[in-house]
């Protein structure tokens, strides 16, 4: 659920250092990157659309009008960007810390034509997780780790980080994150859930710029892509985005 809404003028910052996503707008800003806006096919939910639309260039809106998982249509083996780098001589990695079952992933993903997949059995439950998720400092050690083992070929890598997965009240990491400095006044609970997805997504803006420190360390050439699913869901009838304005 990464998004720069924090980018946004109703934040009052003292300076740039106290965006949650400060890291990112740093890699965004530079002379290497292309950076700006998606459109995807689901509000607050439906992380397998998106992983659908950018795999099978499909969108997952041409499938059916109704509410659906792309990932329920698929049953055999289906052209995408991993089966494509698969048919040239890479190895096709795929790494989520959830379990292999939820949206049949998989499967799914074998159909892709990723074989090399990664899930949260390949790490410590009781270590590796702040609050109810897998860290996104974790994945990154993970992620790491398997790019290393992986060098004698060359990798097509889709990956998909867990921490900023909703729910976003305070029981999820058991503290209250400090409220970041607004030029309206909001209420309680839209102050709950823009303060837990705020400690989220800069976890998540720190991770992606040090990933990116740890590319340019390596000799091989390399690509990285980098994009939020959908915009988080801070509450029932757009609650936080509304008191925001």
């Amino acid at each position: 659920a990464f998004s720069d809404i924090t980018n946004s003028d109703v934040f009052d910052y003292e300076n740039d250092e106290q965006n949650p996503i400060h890291r990112f707008n740093q890699l965004a800003a530079s002379e290497r990157a292309v950076s700006g806006h998606i459109a995807v096919s689901n509000f607050g939910a439906g992380t397998a659309n998106t992983e659908f639309d950018i795999l099978t260039g499909t969108p997952t809106n041409m499938i059916s009008g109704a509410t659906t998982s792309s990932f329920r249509v698929v049953h055999r083996k289906t052209p995408t960007i991993a089966n494509l780098f698969t048919d040239i001589g890479y190895n096709s990695y795929f790494m989520h810390p959830g379990s292999n079952w939820f949206y049949n992933r998989s499967s799914v993903y074998s159909y892709f034509g990723i074989n090399d997949q990664v899930f949260e059995d390949s790490f410590d439950l009781s270590k590796d997780k702040k609050g109810n998720m897998i860290s996104d400092a974790s994945f990154l050690r993970q992620l790491k780790g398997d790019i290393e083992s992986r060098r004698k070929a060359p990798q097509f890598m889709y990956t998909v980080t867990l921490q900023n997965h909703l729910t976003y009240n305070y029981a999820k990491y058991g503290y209250e994150p400090e409220l970041l400095p607004l030029k309206t006044g909001i209420s309680d609970r839209a102050r709950e859930y823009l303060s837990v997805y705020c400690e989220g997504v800069r976890d998540t803006s720190d991770m992606i710029y040090e990933l990116a420190q740890y590319l340019d360390r390596v000799s091989e050439p390399t690509l990285l892509v980098f994009f939020g699913d959908h915009l988080p869901n801070l509450g029932e009838d757009f609650l936080t985005y509304r008191e925001l304005g």
